[in-house]
């Protein structure tokens, strides 16, 4: 019984050859002198001593340099031949296809084409350029036999393709061109399209840092168009004018840029998904490169740089592994994008087992490699996956711009209709006005004993602080979490807008953060953090007020930070008295806003040691913002210059020199703002 997969695989490739043939192939071909089954060879050495060596079969084309002893020297390849009637008195031209690896090629003892560099010049193959050599008329012997000699050079490789042949000048010159578009031009036009990918990808890295996938994707594709140059080297410069060696360009070109690749798509592929490495999984990776990078550059020649080849390339192996690790772990964990990654390689599974079917299953040995042009389409799939993203973020902006635009509408709408009624609504409002007064008084007194009413005593750190809300019910919220006497951490957050609902929003927020902080023993900082602002989005549901903050957990001289857009945690060494800021990532917050409903961020923590006598400072917006008398806004450098000019006494003493500083600064000009700042001191 037919297997109607098999029918339908050798429909596919009878389309695919057609289309082949049709756009890739001469319409009409002449009639051709074809060489193989009819060469000769000889390994004579000596060129004044060619005229009289001795030429015997030659049997295998494809591995000239097996006859020689140390695979690498000269063999002269002749082919003895008379023209055919249907060539006689026509135009000739010899086409020798890919001849491995540099020839000098004479008719009837007239040099009629060369290429490639043989010693002892700079030697450099010209494997994969194709041999299209025009033969003057007056060389041609039309009635006797004519003798076609090519002298090729071998070093670990050599041959004369089985598709070389005598014919007319156009049909030689046209396959000539066909062979040089598929095994060529196609892969020069793809590296420039890379080298545009990249620069580009490169630009937008350069105006957006964090997003590290546009960075690995420019340099995967840089790496790549080099990779692809050992197939179009000769089309962008003549052998013989190239300085460097060959075998030095075949271990750069060939062998090590192969490892690059590999390495910068693992790195592509984990900044894609958000997935940070632990490091040393990175050394491991990268010693897998250095290693065989090593082997490869230390081989003194060409035919011992071949034989470790397939050593060096048993090192990809764990590399492969490991990206597809990443991918299928990533899937499991429902880590954005996975899938689309997956899709991405999609192109290239294919086109190796469109190349694996034809040969090793259905028995079609000439059938054209798709493998080499499969990569580029991995880089477009790749290059739409990216501006899919962005795409999608832009298009999450804009809807969110749209809905903020309609709740300001909706807000502004009801403004306008509560102002008419408001002359009608005096004695009401006034009574509500007592209500709410009383509601304040009473939202204030339970939130000031929600809150601790006095700094921690520790064994290990001094701390202080103050808490001086504007009016009323306050938007700041600190904490302390300790465990007997020993300090464990503390957090500061600042709850958006101001009143009843951002003090109720408070003490929701408290109660979520002391939870999800006692929970998160185990779990990273970073993680915590996206937890309390995940459950504080989803508990106070539909209420708009979000929350910037610090966390940080403490155990002993080890501090572990997070911070979501607000104002940097500042350090102080005790021995220089140097401040600096907690920078994550270079900048001061490592993640977004804190508790909005359907926008979870994606936060970040660092981790650092402090020393005996080093103070950390957290401070709500409230103290850089402030403007002195000239309407002069005292910066985030204000704050850190008057932290630095605190001395190295108890924390209280250094809280109330900050607070002396920044009361000269702001003379006479009354806060705007809840003011909350907690010093840390290490004892």
């Amino acid at each position: 019984m037919t297997n109607p997969f098999r029918k339908s695989a050798l429909l596919a490739i009878a389309v695919a050859s057609c289309l082949f043939f049709l756009f890739g192939c001469s319409n009409v071909r002449g009639e051709r002198i074809y060489l193989k089954n009819s060469m000769q060879y000889s390994t004579e050495q000596d060129p004044s001593k060619i005229a009289s060596a001795k030429f015997v079969p030659l049997d295998k084309p494809a591995e000239l340099h097996q006859l020689l002893e140390e695979k690498s020297g000269i063999v002269w390849v002749k082919f003895v031949f008379e023209i055919p009637e249907g060539l006689k008195g026509r135009d000739l031209a010899f086409f020798g296809g890919r001849i491995n690896m540099a020839d000098v090629t004479t008719l009837n003892g007239v040099e009629i084409g060369r290429a490639g560099v043989m010693p002892p010049d700079n030697e450099f193959s010209a494997w994969n350029e194709t041999r299209y050599y025009h033969i003057p008329e007056p060389l041609l012997n039309q009635k006797g036999e004519n003798v076609l000699l090519m002298k090729i050079w071998t070093h670990g490789e050599g041959s004369v393709p089985p598709t070389a042949f005598i014919g007319t000048t156009a049909d030689a010159k046209d396959f000539a061109n066909t062979e040089k578009f598929f095994n060529s031009t196609i892969n020069l036009m793809c590296a420039l399209c890379m080298i545009v990918i990249g620069l580009y990808e490169l630009i937008l890295f350069i105006f957006r840092k964090k997003d590290r996938e546009n960075l690995f994707f420019a340099i995967l594709n840089i790496t790549a168009a080099l990779y692809l140059s050992v197939w179009y080297i000769q089309d962008l410069f003549v052998l013989e004018s190239i300085r460097f060696k060959f075998l030095t360009f075949q271990k750069i070109m060939s062998d090590f840029m192969l490892f690059a690749m590999v390495a910068m798509l693992i790195e592509f592929v984990n900044a894609y998904v958000r997935r940070k490495e632990k490091w040393f999984v990175t050394v491991i990776r990268y010693v897998l490169i250095l290693i065989p990078s090593i082997l490869i550059f230390i081989q003194k020649d060409y035919n011992s740089l071949k034989a470790i080849r397939d050593i060096v390339h048993l090192f990809m192996l764990p590399q492969i592994g490991y990206l597809i690790f990443i991918i299928v772990r990533s899937i499991i964990k429902k880590r954005e994008g996975a899938i689309s990654l997956l899709v991405g390689f999609i192109p290239f599974i294919l086109c190796v087992a469109f190349d694996f079917i034809p040969r090793n299953w259905l028995g079609v040995e000439n059938f054209p490699f798709l493998s080499t042009y499969s990569w580029m389409l991995v880089i477009m799939s790749f290059l739409l996956i990216l501006a899919r993203r962005f795409a999608k973020s832009r298009n999450d902006v804009e809807d969110l711009n749209k809905n903020l635009e309609k709740k300001v509408a909706d807000r502004t709408r009801e403004l306008s209709e509560s102002n008419k009624n408001l002359e009608e609504a005096n004695e009401q409002l006034a009574a509500i006005n007592r209500r709410a007064e009383r509601d304040m008084a009473l939202a204030v007194n339970v939130q000031r004993n929600f809150y601790p009413k006095a700094a921690p005593k520790v064994k290990d750190w001094d701390v202080a602080y103050v808490f001086k809300p504007m009016a009323g019910v306050s938007g700041d919220l600190y904490d302390f979490f300790y465990d007997g006497n020993s300090l464990k951490g503390c957090c500061l957050f600042d709850v958006s807008g101001h009143g009843i609902a951002s003090g109720l929003v408070t003490m929701l927020s408290k109660t979520i953060i002391t939870r999800e902080f006692e929970k998160g023993k185990d779990s990273r900082i970073a993680k915590i953090m996206g937890n309390i602002s995940e459950a504080i989005g989803n508990d106070k549901g539909e209420i708009e007020n979000y929350l910037t903050g610090i966390l940080l957990r403490i155990d002993g001289n080890y501090v572990e930070y997070v911070n979501g857009g607000h104002p940097a945690l500042l350090c102080r060494s005790g021995a220089s008295g140097r401040v600096s800021p907690a920078l994550i990532n270079g900048e001061a917050s490592g993640g977004g806003l804190v508790g909005i409903q359907y926008l979870p961020p994606d936060f970040t923590g660092i981790n650092f040691n402090v020393k005996s006598g080093d103070t950390l400072m957290l401070y709500t917006d409230c103290l850089y913002e402030s403007r002195n008398a000239a309407g002069e806004e005292l910066g985030a450098e204000g704050v850190a210059k008057i932290f630095a000019n605190i001395g190295n006494g108890s924390a209280q003493s250094q809280l109330d020199k900050v607070l002396e500083q920044f009361n000269e600064f702001t003379k006479g000009v009354p806060l705007n703002d809840d003011l909350t700042m907690i010093i840390l001191k290490k004892l």
